[in-house]
């Protein structure tokens, strides 16, 4: 007979012995059935029993690594079948038993009711008795011996069940060396699982006695398994396994003892006792593997199934867990993937809350928990999972509610619940999370119906408001906020974030630390503040601060408000445009309101100079102005006063030490302008209230003190070193006094100069007083000097001439002393030891010396000074040769001593080295004092054609270049001891030595600039130039030579002057010498390739502007090289203005990230091409370029070029400083040297410098015009050279005209066909047609072929594809030329109606062109009926728009012109007659009257003028607003009113202040446009089927009424005549700036209830990205739609709409060349432009799809077939190829063999069949759906 055990091995043979039994469970079900036939009676127990150990034995002996690890031999079939036919056997045994203690029950219960029926019958009959006695026992010995059958039994079962854990034991140990074979792998882990279930699934029936040894080995090989993954690196899957063992076994002896708690056997107890002994280990091990463990599973086993058995009742061991979960959310470790940290912190959260949740919900780090996780804006898991936790809490709250009383009340402020209240935080949470969970959608549509109803959350969550007890914490409704302000929609973005700063009702509810936060932060976004956005994001900021600074009702909280402002300007990077609108805000509020708040005081002081010095530094000059500005006008109302108390009180106030050192933080030129200059005044007045703060006494108090500390000194006998840092404070102080001496009152001013001024009389007369080591001495001349240097204003200068000439006669005593000390050298003998101190006293020295020299000195005094000047120079030249010659002589000396004291001692060779260092040093020091002295003298240039001849100034400039200094050698050596002081201020001179020669450079630059025009104004006197100095013939070149030097090693530092002297030396020194117009090319190209290098090292307009003063300066651009003439001579040719314009080039791509410096150039070059049209010939495509420049500007340019007011760059002015301080008030000029050498005032609009580019051509045209007689020839003149000028100008309009004309075909235009409003592309076409506008009245071809040539050009223009905008300017500039060339309308406008095949977009254009052009023919009757013929025409077009177009002009004309009849030949009685009846026809009949009306609208031809006007105003202004352009190509009128009137400027002419004023008061003159409120009305009732002729038409001839407000206007504006004359400023006409011009949609809509909204997702910010960019950031869908079989053309088109809608992977048709399709396009509208596409014929379809199965692909088809899935049974793999079939056939049968799954649409009807559109787009759609879901 064959046993059990041979069936099972027989079996398992016949299966393959190697594969996986996945597939194969219910084959073992199915065999097992069948051969075990177990029976469940009582009498076959032994039998089972037997069974079971047969298989026991059967497993034990194939349970050791000889045979398990023999992988030939191995059968896992067996292995397997064996472990199920085990725990089968057990289970039926577990069952069995169970029904055998329910019969012995019953028997027990039965006889114990017989024994007490016979006691109870004692009377009845004896021998029944006995009989029943007899059962009774005969029944107790059978269950006696039923009671020890089932004692035996069960004793062999627990030896059976002993027997059968060892050998699973035994499996689980050798377990890590069975799995360590890679062969068979998984079939392994299988069987160890099964092992694992059948020890879980057997201890759980609890048949084993004394089973807690058992339980303890479990235990213990689990925990092992969990130290071995902490202390090993590799995770082996036997850890793994072991692990899961651990999680099973520990999960259901928890379970049994909880279940078995109140009738707990022994057996049980002793479990318990075991877990509880290993639970703190596991607590332990675990939370340490989640921790290291980067293996998924076993993170996922810790979290999901061990740790809360683990924890059971214990809150010790929660407490634990939930800390470690905190840890995991907040602080992951940085080794782990931080993202999955904190979601399985979440996780574990979760499965604590079900049992925990009293505990938690009381927690407020659980509440913070949940917040950070709803705030994670990188992971949804996190966000989902926090979302659940807070709906559980709630949920559980609402449950709860009637009990929630008696948990206590140790709420945290971030969650609480009472049932009073339940309803109404029912109603929040609800409002909560409905915006919560919207704001997860993309499109703005679907989120901002919802988001409205923010308002009443944060209303009801207000603590000041709501009638709720315990409302919501706003941290909540933060959390909304922050998700809105960062969702992943810019478009969203943008419009939310208005929403949320115009949302009145709730601003004054928000928490001042959320808007200090998260609110700032977020409108800090740079985007914001470009694209639609741009115009009304800062009325909306500064409505929203004005909003909540309102609503505020103490001083308090007003100035608590501003303070928290100013610390964030502070504490944050915000953006440009949010810190100039917030402190702008703080101006008009504090104006307003007038109140005294309490913001800037002693305490508040630190933040606000940090907020001067810091934050405002690093902007833009001319941001950092208006800043300033706002801040000074408001200053006087953000202190309540001035400083008198103590204590609390004190710092409320500001006392004088922080006002001086605000007043010092503010830039000069604000001081000296006279309205900020009294705005601070009053301030400082306003707080002057106390002692403690009043000027004058402070000011008193600090001189006095200056005396004292000097008498102390000299009682003490203290010698004080004098050292850098010493007197770098020394000058600190002083500046800082200084300027607050300069709002003292007349009177008290005068005192205080007057108190200095006999203090330092006092102290140059006292020779013992008199050096560097007197620190009063010091400190009065470093403060004098600090204040003349900054003393501009006319009142101050007045009150300070007496005070220098009175009875003290201060300038006198001054002059002497410092010329005397030249000659006493009492200064210069200090050098032997203070080498630093004695520049900076220095300078202070020619500071006051140059305020004499410019203020005091007269025609009174001025022969005593000239007396006294000249011996001052003699000396100055005697001692420096004597330096010199001492220096040579201290050469040779050394030379001698060494080479003749060889064998000297080495402290002799000391001595001397140092000596001869110490000499060196000094002679070095004391030429930069010769520098700094004579710069004194001729720093302000005053009276010098008085006191100098030619010849001294020369003399002067050629000493002056002679002078040089060298760094000494370092001293190697030690000083002796006595000499370590000296050595000291050696070392440090020569560490500073950098600082010394950029200081001394840029001095004697500065002087020899001063110098050179000094002696340019007394050639000029002389009636001579520059370039006719003898010094400068001889020598320029050599000086250039060496200014080259030095500037190839300056810094930014020192630059400038250099620059400006190689100005003025340039077109001498490089002039080639014999005597022809040209330069010296090697030494011109040096000087201009050094100078770019050193401009492009600072990268700021100041630098790069002087390159272009000096390389484009008047007498080098001007100058014509005659190349034809040079080349017969045979000399070498150098055209220096090949070499401008590459620098020319250079400055453009410059000027995209310097603002500013495009207008510049241009103001600079157009003047001199203007004056010289010769040489603007050789420019014509750099002209080109100028007119068409304006880069699209990014975030890191400081300015804002869409705003519609002009800023401009204002040159910073500079005062003296440090010697050794390269500070930025140094490196920049003083007001007086900025207007003689800088370039005055630069508008930053690059559309400024467009408009200069544009007067430059219409100037040109107007020179043309004017010398032209009436029939348009040149004028007969005498003077030849004027005629040749007049032919050069012709030419030069005609070649910058077919440049422009031409760029219509170049290759960036041709290579995208199609372009979008305000695009790059669109911008540069409406930039040349404006150019070509304002050209069009002046362009003369001079021969047929050029004539020709713009024709045919003309009629290619009209083929391309071209906005309405430009079609506009298009049709202005045909108007204009060809009313002037009627060749041009017979040979090619009459052709192009000729063609009328072309599209009906093309066709209606141009009869809209021909229609104005009709208007304009003039004494040409026969031209004039040949157009009109040919329109009359198209009346009869199949086209509906160019009909309608056609008829509306033949009308018009009809109705209108009076002379038509003339026009058309009277005799022609004909066709009056079919004009006579077409106007009847069209009148009469209402459809044709209707839709003439409604195109008439749109082209009046009465209004004609904005469709045929060149005036700058129509072209620059009217049209870009009408056309609704970006405001960076919106110019205003005023501005070439203000370029044209040559009373008011001059092009090219530096802008001084009166200018700049006058110009920005005419870039504000912006007249309403007319029409422009009915644009969108015209759009609306247009109702052509084809878009672009629909836009064309929409935007020709929309009320055109500016003309004639125009006209009243236009009379009497110099240098314009007709058309072309902007309207001159009139107080009527001027009105505000439009408000919007480019302006956000409506976005939030009044009504409450939801809508719908149809929008582009991208359509909000095309100015920020490219749609390409914005899709490609968008994830695509994982679905490739194949429509290989599809041919019909709107089939395929609305499928390709379909998939572009919902974004999916890929669309393959069989022909790409479909996309060119018309018909195809019009259905798709414009989806194949963003949908990837790709071309797969039908016959590599096969090929195709199987490479798509190898990338993972499931390739599903749309077919009917006997195995297809209906489509709402399937569910689509996320990576899916879906094919589609032909529209009749379906897929072909081969094709099907290759797919995975074909779907079927469930159909009703009777037809059967869905077109394949349709098919397509419901499985795309269900496709969508089900990944949305997931």
């Amino acid at each position: 007979m064959v046993t059990i055990i041979q069936q099972i091995e027989i079996f398992s043979k016949s299966l393959n012995r190697n594969s996986i039994d996945s597939d194969k469970n219910d084959i073992y079900d199915s065999f097992l059935d069948c051969i075990l036939t177990i029976d469940n009676s009582n009498n076959n127990n032994n039998n089972n029993n037997n069974i079971l150990e047969q298989l026991i034995e059967q497993l034990k002996s194939i349970s050791n690594i000889e045979y398990l690890n023999n992988n030939n031999n191995i059968n896992y079939h067996f292995i397997k079948l064996l472990l199920i036919s085990i725990q089968r056997i057990i289970n039926i045994n577990n069952n069995k038993g169970n029904n055998n203690n329910n019969n012995n029950n019953n028997n027990n219960n039965n006889n114990n009711n017989n024994n007490n029926n016979n006691n109870n019958n004692n009377n009845n009959n004896n021998n029944n008795n006995n009989n029943n006695n007899n059962n009774n026992n005969n029944n107790n010995n059978n269950n006696n011996n039923n009671n020890n059958n089932n004692n035996n039994n069960n004793n062999n079962s627990t030896k059976i069940y002993k027997s059968l854990f060892n050998t699973y034991i035994e499996i689980l140990q050798i377990s890590k060396i069975i799995l360590n074979q890679e062969e068979n792998h998984l079939n392994k882990v299988k069987i160890l699982e099964m092992v694992i279930n059948n020890i879980k699934d057997t201890l759980s029936l609890n048949m084993v006695e004394n089973g807690d040894g058992i339980v303890y080995d479990l235990l213990e090989k689990s925990n092992l398994s969990m130290v071995s993954i902490l202390e090993e690196n590799e995770n082996s899957i036997h850890y793994n396994v072991l692990f899961n063992l651990l999680n099973k076994i520990y999960n259901q002896f928890n379970n049994n003892n909880q279940n078995n708690q109140n009738n707990q056997n022994n057996q049980n107890k002793q479990s318990l006792i075991v877990i509880n002994k290993f639970r703190d280990i596991f607590i332990k091990n675990s939370i340490e593997l989640l921790k290291k463990s980067t293996d998924t599973d076993i993170r996922n086993g810790v979290i999901s199934t061990l740790l809360l058995p683990l924890i059971n009742d214990s809150v010790d061991t929660f407490n634990m867990v939930k800390d470690f979960a905190y840890k995991m959310i907040s602080d992951p470790p940085e080794s782990l993937f931080i993202s999955l940290v904190k979601s399985e912190g979440f996780k574990l959260l979760s499965n604590l809350f079900n049992s925990f949740y009293k505990n938690l919900i009381f927690d407020p780090i659980f509440w913070q928990s949940i917040i950070s996780g709803l705030n994670d804006m990188n992971d949804s898991l996190n966000r989902k999972r926090s979302s659940y936790l807070l709906k559980k809490s709630i949920k559980i709250s609402i449950e709860k509610e009637n009990e929630i009383s008696t948990w206590g009340n140790n709420w945290s402020k971030y969650f609480k619940w009472n049932k009073e209240d339940s309803d109404k935080l029912q109603k929040l949470w609800n409002t909560f999370f409905l915006i919560y969970e919207s704001l997860d959608d993309f499109t703005i549509h679907l989120i901002q119906p919802v988001w409205k109803e923010i308002d009443s959350l944060v209303i009801g969550s207000s603590t000041s408001t709501s009638t709720i007890k315990d409302g919501l914490d706003f941290e909540w409704v933060e959390i909304l906020f922050k998700r809105c302000l960062n969702h992943q929609n810019p478009a969203v973005i943008k419009v939310l974030i208005i929403d949320v700063l115009n949302s009145n009702q709730y601003i004054p509810y928000l928490p001042i630390e959320f808007i200090s936060g998260s609110l700032i932060q977020s409108i800090s976004n740079p985007a914001l503040y470009k694209g639609v956005t741009e115009s009304t994001i800062h009325v909306a900021i500064v409505n929203f601060f004005n909003c909540y600074y309102q609503s505020l009702s103490t001083i308090k909280e007003k100035s608590t408000f501003i303070q928290t402002l100013i610390n964030c300007l502070v504490v944050n990077h915000l953006q440009k445009e949010l810190l100039v609108d917030i402190i702008k805000f703080i101006e008009v509020i504090t104006n307003e309101q007038k109140l005294k708040l309490e913001v800037l005081n002693n305490e508040f002081y630190p933040t606000f100079l940090n907020f001067f010095e810091i934050s405002i530094k690093r902007l833009h000059s001319n941001v950092r102005n208006r800043i300033y500005k706002s801040i000074i006008k408001s200053l006087i109302y953000l202190c309540s006063g001035g400083g008198g108390g103590s204590g609390e009180d004190n710092q409320c106030q500001l006392d004088f030490n922080n006002t001086s050192k605000i007043i010092y933080s503010i830039p000069l030129h604000f001081h000296t302008d006279l309205k900020y200059n009294q705005l601070l005044k009053d301030w400082l007045y306003s707080i002057n209230n106390s002692s403690n703060n009043n000027i004058l006494n402070n000011i008193k108090l600090i001189l006095n003190n200056y005396k004292q500390q000097q008498q102390e000194k000299e009682e003490k006998e203290v010698k004080l070193t004098i050292d850098k840092d010493l007197i770098i404070k020394m000058k600190q102080e002083s500046f800082i006094i200084s300027r607050m001496i300069l709002y003292l009152n007349t009177k008290e001013f005068s005192e205080i100069i007057n108190e200095i001024l006999i203090e330092i009389s006092k102290l140059i007369k006292d020779v013992k007083s008199f050096g560097l080591e007197n620190m009063t001495f010091n400190r009065f001349i470093i403060l004098l000097g600090s204040i003349l240097s900054i003393t501009e204003l006319p009142n101050q200068i007045e009150t300070l001439k007496p005070l220098f000439t009175n009875e003290l006669n201060f300038y006198n005593t001054f002059l002497d002393f410092l010329f005397n000390d030249l000659k006493n050298q009492q200064l210069s003998n200090q050098l032997q030891s203070d080498f630093i101190p004695i520049l900076e006293i220095e300078e202070s020295l020619y500071l006051i010396q140059s305020f004499i020299i410019e203020n005091i000195i007269n025609d009174n005094n001025l022969n005593n000074y000239q007396i006294k000047l000249n011996n001052y120079l003699n000396q100055i030249y005697n001692n420096n040769n004597n330096n010199n010659n001492n220096n040579n002589n201290n050469n040779n000396n050394n030379n001698n001593n060494n080479n003749n004291n060889n064998n000297n001692n080495n402290n002799n060779n000391n001595n001397n080295n140092n000596n001869n260092n110490n000499n060196n040093i000094k002679v070095e020091i004391q030429k930069v004092i010769y520098i700094q002295r004579l710069f004194g003298i001729f720093k302000e240039r005053s009276n010098i054609n008085k006191l100098f001849k030619v010849e001294e100034i020369e003399k002067l400039i050629d000493f002056i270049f002679g002078i040089t200094i060298q760094k000494p050698k370092q001293q190697q050596q030690q000083q002796q001891q006595q000499q370590q002081q000296h050595h000291h201020s050696i070392k440090e001179t020569l560490e500073l030595w950098g600082n010394i020669n950029s200081y001394f450079i840029k001095t004697k630059w500065m002087l020899i600039r001063n110098l050179l025009t000094c002696q340019s104004e007394i050639m000029k006197n002389e009636k001579k130039s520059l370039d006719q100095s003898n010094l400068l013939i001889g020598k320029s070149k050599n000086y250039i030579e060496i200014l080259i030097d030095d500037l190839s090693g300056s810094n930014f530092y020192c630059s400038q002057p250099i620059f400006h002297c190689l100005t003025i030396l340039l077109p001498i020194g490089t002039k080639r010498r014999d005597g022809k117009p040209g330069f010296n090319k090697e030494l011109f190209e040096n000087v201009l390739s050094y100078a770019w290098t050193s401009v492009m090292d600072s990268g700021t307009l100041t630098f790069i502007g002087s390159f272009i003063q000096l390389a484009f300066q008047h007498d080098i651009l001007s100058v014509l090289i005659n190349e034809e003439e040079e080349k017969e001579e045979d000399n070498e040719v150098f055209n220096h203005h090949n070499l401008l314009k590459d620098y020319f080039y250079k400055l453009l791509n410059q000027s995209s990230l310097v603002i500013g410096l495009y207008n510049l150039l241009i103001m600079k070059t157009t003047m001199i091409w203007k004056e010289y049209p010769e040489v603007a010939i050789i420019y014509v495509d750099e002209i080109y370029e100028s007119l068409v420049f304006g880069p699209a500007r990014t975030g890191g340019n400081e300015l804002h070029q869409d705003d519609l007011e002009l800023s401009f760059h204002d040159a910073l002015i500079g005062v003296p400083t440090f010697v050794f301080n390269l500070h930025q008030d140094s490196i920049c000029e003083s007001s007086k040297d900025q207007i003689k050498f800088g370039f005055g005032s630069v508008p930053h609009k690059d559309s400024f410098g467009r408009a200069i580019a544009t007067v430059f051509l219409y100037e040109m045209g107007k020179l043309s015009k004017s010398l032209k007689d009436n029939n348009g020839n040149i004028k007969n003149d005498n003077n030849n050279n004027n005629n040749s000028k007049k032919e050069i100008i012709i030419k030069f309009i005609n070649l910058i005209s077919m440049k422009l004309l031409n760029s219509n075909f170049d290759k960036e235009f041709l290579k995208k066909k199609e372009y979008i409003l305000n695009t790059p592309i669109h911008r540069l076409k409406v930039r040349i047609w404006q150019s070509l506008c304002i050209l069009s009245k002046f362009i003369k071809p001079n021969s047929k072929e050029q004539m020709n040539e713009i024709g045919d050009g003309i009629v290619k223009i009209f083929h391309l594809f071209n906005l309405p905008s430009i079609r506009k300017y298009v049709n202005i500039f045909l108007v204009n030329f060809m009313k002037r060339h009627h060749e041009i309308i017979e040979i090619h406008l009459i052709q192009l109606l000729d063609n009328l095949n072309v599209r009906g977009d093309i066709l209606s254009s141009i009869v809209v062109t021909a229609g104005y052009i009709l208007l304009n023919i003039e004494n040409n009757n026969q031209l004039y009926q040949k157009v009109f013929n040919r329109i009359l025409s198209l009346t009869t077009s199949g086209h509906q728009v160019v009909k309608t177009i056609a008829s509306s002009i033949i009308v018009q004309i009809y109705d209108s012109d009076k002379g038509l009849a003339e026009k058309l030949g009277s005799a022609d009685s004909t066709m009056f007659a079919f004009l006579k009846q077409l106007n009847y026809f069209f009148t009469t009949n209402q459809q044709a009257s209707k839709s003439l009306e409604k195109q008439k609208q749109v082209m009046d031809l009465e209004k004609k003028n904005q469709f045929s006007s060149s005036s700058f105003q129509n072209v620059f202004y009217d049209t870009p607003v009408l056309e609704q352009l970006s405001p960076s190509e919106i110019i205003s009128p005023g501005i070439f009113e203000f370029l044209l009137s040559n009373d008011h400027y001059s092009i090219g002419n530096p802008l001084e202040k009166q200018l700049r004023d006058k110009l920005l008061e005419k870039s504000k003159y912006l007249p309403n446009v007319n029409g422009l409120d009915e644009i969108d009305n015209n759009n609306n009732n247009n109702n052509n089927n084809n878009n672009n002729n629909n836009n064309n038409n929409n935007n020709n001839n929309n009320n055109n009424n500016n003309n004639n407000n125009n006209n009243n206007n236009n009379n009497n504006n110099s240098g314009l005549d007709g058309d072309d004359n902007p309207n001159k400023e009139n107080n009527s006409n001027i009105n505000k700036l439009i408000s919007n011009t480019d302006d956000i949609d409506e976005y939030i809509d009044n009504n409450p209830t939801s809508y719908q909204k149809k929008i582009l997702p991208w359509s909000n910010d095309l100015d920020l990205e490219t749609r390409d960019e914005l899709v490609m950031k968008k994830a695509r869908q994982s679905i490739i739609i194949v429509a290989s079989f599809i041919d019909k053309i709107p089939n395929l088109a609305g499928l390709a709409r379909t998939c572009e809608i919902f974004n999916i992977e890929c669309l393959v048709v069989s022909d790409l060349k479909i996309r060119e399709n018309k018909e195809f396009q019009n259905i798709t509208v414009t989806a194949e432009k963003w949908l990837p596409m790709e071309e797969v014929a039908e016959n590599d379809l096969k090929q195709y799809l199987l490479s798509k199965k190898s990338q993972g692909y499931s390739l599903l088809g749309v077919e009917q077939t006997s195995s297809s899935v209906l489509l709402n049974k399937f569910e689509f793999p996320q990576k899916s190829v879906l094919v589609l079939g032909k529209e009749k056939e379906g897929i072909p049968t081969e094709f099907i063999n290759l797919l995975d799954k074909c779907i079927e649409i469930p159909q009703l009807g009777i037809i059967r069949s869905l077109n394949v559109h349709v098919s397509g787009s419901l499985m795309i759609w269900d496709y969508f759906r089900q990944q949305l879901n997931k």
